[in-house]
């Protein structure tokens, strides 16, 4: 019977591993998971297209595409480890050199005399020296735990297949096209084989274009505890993912089926440092930054380390010299081939000017292979001294430090291509005279907060919290395009209040069968916060600095919360926004938002 034909063709292998490492001796301590997965999908053509001849122009066949995805998560409990040795397991419960034997108090015999009291125990208080052992001990032991992921994705898309999905989505008529490795997700070089075995239309018209796509995803984590009281958490990602584009058809002046209009883009973030410049100084009226004019002074310099190394690699092929160009009208001071607006040059000196990092052996590869560590900070210890347990039930200082480092949209430079098919034999060149980069960069960020830089929050005894932060941040972005840097800075200071009243009992509300009014604690929360934002534009060939945004904002935010019921909770609130704005051509606005808002659970 004819059950009509396969229109669409998916399958998926998934494979799990429980790496069976915390079997061997000494590393229990160690968890790691291991994941494949593949996927494959064949989609067919019209029916009209599968009448027609494999070269005939509107055959545009059919459609395959395969993803593979590798994750491994290593998770490391590096208490479990310490704890293999005795005296630190005791280190880690707390105990230190306390819990040594000490003489039972019983019965005397007859006769017995009673000892003196200090020599019928053993002194249970640590001494100075297993105080300073034990101390010494948790500081070796700091790094409690820790963390690294590691997550890889690849996928292929071909237009323009012949072969049918018969059997696992393979062709067993044409040598079970396209064989096992691509249906289970593997990344073999698919193009070569089509080629090679005759598996493509030779239509020109084809339209859909081949691809290759790629992420790459890197996590870490570890947490450390110097003492108690402080954890320190450390943090360090990696994001990367590309895709190639391209038509992959037949040509009618060669005759054969070639790439045509090959096109790659790709998107970079990476954790990173910039606290050596974080609390600079911008002041009006020149608002003139210390990093932005080492970022000046440090492009001359990139721009002799590319024209060295240059002329040290591929420019032997052009019999190039690493020459000094003067200043002239229309352009600085700069080596040849590498002015002061060359996109290679630029994004070195912006990098190590705004972390400040020295240029002479910075790294002037635009992307970064190590991600750099990012932070947060938690400090309980004053809750444990007298005379704050006198007021307070806790006392928590925080801190907090992220900065990432972007690359956006880095794509195909066309006129590189171009300039290569024109004239092989000598350097591709803009109108300027720079080398042209293979890949173009539009733009780069860099990001920075302090989330908080200090964060102070405590809780009396009388149910009343507290909470002072004082937060940072800042955004820079380099416009290659455009060749200006826009920086926006800004800083706010936050005051918070919490109170509870406890067993309100609300009197014009009766609930139940019975007719009962509901009694449940009051949450009363009031956050006061000012915030200042600054944005100043710097053109880098005019040399000019001009403010462009600037605003102060004003907020106020009131709550009471109230759970009338299991299900029903009720909320007053109030919310002010005021901004004041630095620049002449923007109005103050004011922002009022109050009411009440009731929320009903239905879940079980």
């Amino acid at each position: 019977s004819d059950f009509g034909r396969p229109i669409n063709y998916h399958q998926t292998v998934n494979i799990n591993w429980q790496v069976p490492i915390n079997k061997l001796p000494l590393l229990d301590f160690v968890n790691t998971q291991a994941r494949y997965t593949g996927d494959y999908d064949w989609a067919t053509t019209s029916v009209l297209a599968k009448q027609l001849k494999p070269n005939d122009s509107l055959n545009f066949a059919n459609t395959i595409q395969n993803n593979q995805q590798w994750q491994l998560n290593n998770n490391f409990n590096l208490i479990s480890l310490y704890n293999k040795v005795p005296y630190l397991r005791k280190v880690n419960e707390g105990k230190g050199n306390k819990g040594r034997d000490v003489r039972q108090r019983g019965p005397r015999t007859p006769g017995e005399s009673r000892a003196k009291p200090e020599e019928e125990s053993t002194e249970e208080k640590e001494s100075v020296f297993d105080k300073i052992l034990a101390g010494s001990a948790r500081g070796l032991m700091m790094v409690r735990s820790a963390s690294a992921n590691y997550t890889r994705g690849e996928g292929t898309i071909l237009p323009g297949f012949m072969p049918e999905a018969t059997f696992l989505g393979m062709d067993p008529a044409n040598g079970n096209a396209p064989g096992f490795p691509f249906v289970f997700g593997a990344q073999t070089d698919i193009q070569q084989d089509a080629l090679e075995n005759d598996w493509l239309t030779q239509s020109h018209l084809l339209s859909t274009q081949y691809a290759k796509t790629f992420n790459e995803n890197m996590n870490f984590r570890v947490t450390v505890e110097p003492i108690n009281s402080l954890r320190i958490i450390l943090t360090a990602q990696k994001t990367e993912s590309s895709n190639i584009s391209s038509f992959f058809r037949f040509d009618q002046d060669e005759q054969r089926i070639m790439e045509q209009s090959r096109f790659e883009t790709e998107n970079y973030s990476i954790s990173y440092f910039m606290m050596g410049t974080a609390f600079e100084n911008i002041k009006s009226p020149s608002f003139t930054s210390e990093a932005y004019e080492t970022f000046r002074q440090y492009r001359l310099d990139v721009s002799q380390q590319l024209a060295e190394q240059y002329a040290n690699g591929q420019g032997q092929e052009f019999g190039y010299q690493p020459d000094f160009v003067p200043t002239n009208d229309t352009i600085e001071g700069h080596y040849k081939y590498y002015s002061l607006s060359h996109q290679e040059v630029l994004i070195p000196a912006f990098l190590a000017a705004y972390s400040g990092k020295d240029i002479n052996g910075y790294d002037l590869n635009a992307k970064k292979s190590i991600p750099l560590p990012n932070w947060s900070l938690t400090y309980d210890g004053l809750s444990k001294i007298k005379w704050f347990q006198q007021f307070f039930t806790s006392v928590v200082l925080t801190h907090g430090y992220r900065s990432t480092y972007t690359i956006g949209n880095r794509q195909t430079n066309l006129l590189y291509q171009e300039a290569r098919e024109e004239n092989p034999t000598k350097p591709p060149l803009d109108i300027n005279g720079d080398l042209l980069p293979r890949m173009q960069i539009s733009a780069i960020v860099l990001t920075e907060q302090f989330a908080p830089l200090i964060g102070f929050n405590v809780k009396l005894k009388n149910s009343t919290t507290l909470r002072l932060e004082y937060k940072k941040d800042r955004n820079l972005t380099l416009g290659l395009a455009n060749n200006q840097i826009t920086e926006t800075k800004g800083q706010e200071r936050v005051i918070g209040a919490g109170y509870i009243i406890k067993d309100v009992k609300l009197g014009f509300i009766s609930l139940g069968p019975r007719r009962t009014n509901p009694v449940s604690n009051l949450e009363l929360k009031l956050d006061f916060g000012i915030r200042e934002n600054l944005t100043v534009i710097r053109r880098i060939i005019e040399d000019v600095d001009q403010v462009t945004a600037g605003q102060t904002i004003y907020t106020l935010k009131f709550s009471a919360d109230y759970q009338i019921s299991k299900r029903v909770l009720a909320k007053i609130f109030y919310d002010m926004n005021l901004s004041r704005y630095e620049v002449s051509n923007a109005y103050p606005i004011d922002t009022h938002q109050f009411g009440i808002s009731i929320r009903l659970n239905l879940g079980t």
